[in-house]
């Protein structure tokens, strides 16, 4: 690491040579960003990339880092229980997944190298779809399009389960991925990485070949590759998802109570109709 004192280093250096800590605290008492993700890394992770030793943890497998957060990228949407002013705010969890590029993850097709699927993040998520240059449809499967090449994994929605348990949410859903992000580095970006409100314990995320899935028709398939997430950092972004989360809920029960009374279930004043 570069000991020269922060203010005599070039813009270069400060760029291509600085640590975690040097770009997202207040170590040299300047403005910086602010990281939003929880993280968890190998070692292997942090000495590549300069990050902090506190988020080390030797109970991931699979995977060379996670990176969480809750994100209001995406598109709000409005007109539930027919009433335009009834909206439902953009609020999800995303999950950034590193490999190693060794890690033998089931492609469908190796033409395409990178690509972001992410709705809300520009203004093409608003414009009407075009067959010929749509970015989502490229990643369908069945329309018969020009551009259709389907999904860039046999699975379209992942599963983040418990080792010992259940499925957490509503499943992954991959929306950017970058097979040369860095020389031996792959990322995979998901939306819907919430953890269910109950459950406990480790994580997996497995991965499966479209052979394996169509010889068990989805029914307890071998895995080609999995990720097993520590317990730690899985009740760390539970705790933090149950606190962010409280705006969504009391929205969802807002729309519900608004559904009820629409429908005669539910007097305006909340109480039963005779």
């Amino acid at each position: 690491m570069d000991n020269t004192p922060w203010d005599q280093r070039s813009r270069e250096d400060k760029v291509f040579n600085s640590s975690y800590e040097d770009i997202n605290t207040f170590k040299h008492k300047n403005v910086h960003d602010v990281d939003p993700f929880q993280w968890v890394y190998t070692e292997a992770f942090a000495d590549k990339f300069r990050m902090p030793r506190q988020w080390i943890d030797a109970n991931l497998k699979g995977a060379l880092a996670l990176a969480w957060r809750m994100t209001t990228v995406g598109k709000n949407t409005c007109g539930y229980g027919r009433s335009p002013q009834s909206c439902w705010p953009s609020l999800t969890c995303q999950l950034d997944v590193y490999f190693d590029s060794k890690t033998p993850l089931p492609w469908n097709y190796t033409d395409v190298v990178r690509d972001n699927m992410i709705e809300g993040l520009t203004s093409d998520s608003y414009l009407p779809r075009l067959q010929a240059n749509s970015k989502w449809w490229r990643y369908v499967k069945g329309f018969d399009l020009p551009t259709e090449k389907g999904p860039v994994l046999p699975e379209d929605r992942m599963q983040m389960r418990y080792v010992h348990g259940g499925a957490m949410g509503t499943g992954l859903r991959l929306w950017l991925f970058d097979r040369e992000y860095e020389p031996g580095v792959v990322l995979l970006s998901y939306k819907n990485a919430c953890p269910s409100y109950e459950g406990d314990g480790p994580g997996v995320i497995n991965y499966h070949t479209q052979a394996e899935l169509t010889r068990t028709r989805g029914v307890n398939p071998q895995s080609v590759h999995a990720v097993e997430i520590p317990e730690a950092f899985i009740k760390k972004i539970r705790a933090i998802y149950l606190e962010q989360n409280k705006p969504n809920q009391a929205v969802s029960q807002r729309i519900y109570e608004e559904f009820l009374r629409a429908k005669g279930i539910v007097a305006p004043d909340g109480t039963s109709p005779k």
